[in-house]
């Protein structure tokens, strides 16, 4: 057994996440907001206008995963991410999921979060940046989406329901 328990490892990387995401270029801010609803017409028209940051931004669908979503995204049918921009340096793309009924998750365990760093330019960094602190945690969103909080900037309804997202805090502590 090692010197500290899983418990303290999320919790030394929730002190040091800063650092280490602070050597990415890119910021969350600004990243699009998540789209209520699923969007349907993605696989042939992939940009969607974001009224915040007053531009088109390409996304694709990354739902075709189903035993990743199962682990990471528990309850999430549906996910899309934003492409990483060819203008921009930035590695930080955002990540939304959806119910089965194409609502956006805006809180709970299937719910995305922005990654620090894109699959696309790096499955092995993202691996270690993005994933690695989910599994640190033990599968705890609770803990996890404190500081990879999910994207609600269009004041979509929030779900899942109250007690659906208790039901899903309790399953989280005993994952």
């Amino acid at each position: 057994m090692s010197s500290f328990d899983d418990e303290d490892r999320c919790q030394k990387w929730l002190d040091n996440r800063e650092k280490i995401e602070n050597a990415f270029p890119g910021s969350v801010a600004d990243l699009p907001a998540c789209p209520c609803l699923y969007p349907n017409t993605i696989f042939y028209d992939n940009q969607i206008w974001d009224k915040k940051q007053q531009k088109k931004y390409r996304w694709r669908d990354v739902s075709h995963d189903k035993d990743r979503l199962a682990i990471y995204k528990p309850g999430a049918a549906y996910c899309v991410q934003t492409l990483a921009s060819q203008q921009s340096e930035s590695a930080i793309v955002q990540h939304c999921c959806y119910d089965e009924n194409r609502k956006l998750l805006t809180r709970g365990s299937g719910a995305g979060t922005p990654y620090i760093v894109s699959p696309e330019i790096s499955p092995l960094l993202h691996d270690k940046i993005d994933l690695l602190p989910w599994r640190l945690c033990k599968g705890d969103f609770t803990r996890y989406n404190e500081v990879r909080i999910p994207n609600n900037d269009n004041d979509c309804e929030i779900n899942p329901d109250d007690e659906e997202y208790q039901h899903q805090v309790e399953s989280a502590k005993d994952y």
